[in-house]
């Protein structure tokens, strides 16, 4: 939680007064009420939740190898469970 506050600071600074900055909002919102509602939002397919989805905070929260891991299994349930 604590890198995506961080690249929310950041990405803020560069984003100040462009369209992005909308969702930076947003996502400032969801994490201030906590894990829960963040997990929630990280796998709704609402269309608000797949918008904010496109501007995540999260990049640096998982190294290379664990985010493959979790490609990886991700592909491997949506091959055995979307026929």
């Amino acid at each position: 939680m604590q890198i995506a506050q961080d690249n929310l600071a950041r990405f803020t600074e560069i984003h100040r007064g462009g369209t992005v900055e909308h969702w930076l909002n947003a996502w400032r919102a969801v994490l201030s009420e906590g894990p829960e509602v963040v997990m929630r939002t990280l796998t709704s397919e609402a269309p608000e939740a797949i918008e904010l989805r496109q501007n995540s905070p999260f990049p640096g929260v998982l190294s290379e190898d664990e985010r493959r891991r979790v490609l990886d299994s991700f592909g491997e349930y949506w091959q055995q469970h979307a026929r």
